[in-house]
């Protein structure tokens, strides 16, 4: 499988394969990519995910150690789409919203206050004390 990708990157054509989970098609695909990473083209490896258990797999655990094996050099950035960051402004009108309601609610949001106040990201993934599916 990797021999193909790596084939399919060569000629710039398009490349479907399908496997079974655990037949290690995420080091099949990603260290072909890698490879073929040139730091003088201004090219861009992205690679999609279906969920996001799977992009911080990626990201967390396989990537650094392909990048290591591989001795890649390039740069590597994990983009999330927007819902996945707190905003600020709605935070702030729901606070105001919710005076008048359950004062766990109140506690929580000002927890999450606190945090927007520290964090450099604004990822909403980093609250652990809010389940994922909170916002």
């Amino acid at each position: 499988m990797a021999e193909e990708v790596a084939s399919a990157i060569d000629k710039k054509t398009q490349l479907l394969v399908e496997a079974e989970t655990g037949t290690g098609k995420t080091f099949a695909y990603l260290a072909p990519a890698l490879l073929s990473y040139n730091k003088d083209n201004d090219a861009s490896i992205i690679i999609s995910t279906g969920s996001k258990a799977l992009q911080e797999q990626l990201y967390l655990k396989d990537l650094p150690l392909l990048i290591e094996a591989t001795g890649f050099t390039g740069s590597v950035s994990l983009l999330k789409g927007r819902s996945n960051y707190l905003c600020r402004e709605r935070l702030n009108r729901f606070m105001l919203e919710s005076q008048r309601k359950e004062k766990a609610l109140q506690i929580t949001l000002v927890k999450i206050k606190n945090w927007s106040l520290k964090t450099k990201m604004g990822d909403v993934s980093e609250i652990d004390f809010l389940a994922e599916d909170a916002f």
